[in-house]
């Protein structure tokens, strides 16, 4: 499955719950915090500045915007978690 096809129907306001216009500008409310916050995690645990350059290391399979667009999925149609074995 290609995930542009997936975010584009999660994104359909039936799953999401919201348009995608509001979608649009709670990413750009969200995410500059979400961003810093992170950053600020990152930086504690690391216990001081980066060591590598940004961009470097293993990649994240979702991005900050999948990642939002899945929790209004969950959230809207309140699919438990999977259990592990």
């Amino acid at each position: 499955m290609r995930l542009a096809w997936v975010r584009a129907a999660c994104s359909h306001p039936a799953l999401s719950g919201i348009s995608r216009a509001h979608f649009g500008e709670l990413l750009e409310e969200v995410a500059p915090r979400w961003t810093a916050a992170r950053e600020s995690a990152l930086h504690e645990r690391r216990g001081g500045d980066r060591r590598r350059a940004v961009g470097a290391g293993p990649k994240q399979c979702l991005v900050f915007v999948d990642r939002l667009l899945v929790t209004l999925v969950h959230l809207r149609l309140g699919i438990p978690h999977a259990r592990a074995g």
